[in-house]
């Protein structure tokens, strides 16, 4: 899901000044979801075959879907989710590569894909990482079709993205998200920013994650609020 108001637009991969050593975007680099109604900004920087990233996806989900305020924390706040491929993970490249393609297929219509294809890709991290004898050709083409059978796309068209014609842009926009993690110190995953700055380790439950929001809403409205526990095993 989209969202249209202030730091998380529409997303685009246009830069405002090219010629800058470190792109920058008309809108947030990379895709995005909530409501952002408190002004409270998470950036998050993942790697789709790591698996402290797969570990950490269901408890973000969870959080977003919590109760928190006059709705729930995916109404209070805006996420911004980049792709941030790690070398040392095989093929990680190429899986995470497809996230500007998703992101293409939103902005024009042609149906927002980008959260199920995160949650596919965390599927089928396992199965991926045991590809270590795969050729980068032969796993493209394998990974392409399990892509286009999952979202009803057409096989070709994915498999383009990993083609020399590259129509979407894929390689550029990546190594451009690529970039902008980087200029901001990131150089690990999962990593997560709220309103700018980084955290020094990312919370691995909701209660975590209440406790940052309570405390940056607290000090933004002057309030003392205190969103319920959420009850873990």
């Amino acid at each position: 899901v989209g969202l249209t108001p202030s730091f998380f637009t529409a997303t685009s991969f246009a830069a405002a000044v090219s010629a800058n050593s470190i792109p920058i975007f008309g809108s947030y680099p990379g895709w995005t979801e909530g409501s952002d109604a408190k002004k409270i900004q998470i950036e998050l920087f993942e790697d789709y075959l790591c698996s402290d990233c797969k570990a950490f996806n269901p408890v973000f989900e969870q959080l977003l879907d919590t109760e928190w305020l006059d709705g729930t924390v995916r109404d209070q706040v805006g996420v911004g989710l980049t792709p941030f491929p790690l070398p040392y993970h095989n093929h990680a490249y190429q899986v995470n590569q497809l996230v500007p393609y998703f992101m293409q297929l939103c902005s024009t219509g042609k149906g927002c894909y980008s959260n199920d294809y995160k949650d596919f890709a965390f599927e089928h991290q396992e199965e991926i990482l045991d590809k270590t004898e795969v050729s980068q050709n032969d796993f493209e083409s394998w990974w392409a079709g399990e892509v286009a059978a999952k979202f009803s796309l057409d096989e070709a068209d994915v498999a383009s993205c990993y083609g020399s014609s590259d129509p979407y842009n894929t390689d550029g926009n990546q190594r451009t998200l690529l970039k902008y993690g980087w200029a901001k110190g990131v150089n690990g995953t999962p990593s997560a920013y709220v309103n700018g700055v980084k955290l020094d380790s990312v919370p691995m439950t909701v209660d975590g994650w209440l406790d940052i929001l309570n405390s940056i809403y607290g000090s933004q409205f002057g309030v003392n609020t205190q969103a319920p526990k959420f009850l873990q095993n």
